[in-house]
């Protein structure tokens, strides 16, 4: 089950959870859980609260570096060869001092 039709079947679900007495919740709970494979504790807090059924999409980061800082990180990872990140750390303390006085 994909999650836009889980959250759908949750959300039709919801009405009949709310009225529900404890056994009847508990018969739901169990129904869900085998439908959408989601723990007890995730589905009884998406039943509770709604809004969560929906994942809001995070603000996009603030750039770290500027775009000249960019390009020259751009130019060095590609020199060394595209090395991962910690990799890249020490190649750069060790080599922008000597690329700098040419």
């Amino acid at each position: 089950m994909n999650q836009d039709a889980r959250n759908q079947y949750l959300r039709d679900l919801r009405e009949e959870y709310q009225l529900a007495r404890k056994k009847v919740k508990t018969a739901l709970l169990d129904e869900a859980e085998k439908r959408c494979g989601l723990d007890r504790k995730v589905i009884n807090r998406k039943l509770r609260h709604p809004q969560r059924l929906v994942t809001q999409p995070r603000p996009p980061r603030k750039p770290r570096y500027d775009a000249a800082v960019q390009t020259a990180l751009e130019q060095l990872w590609k020199l060394f060869d595209y090395p991962c990140g910690q990799r890249l750390v020490p190649l750069l303390r060790e080599q922008v001092p000597r690329l700098r006085d040419r």
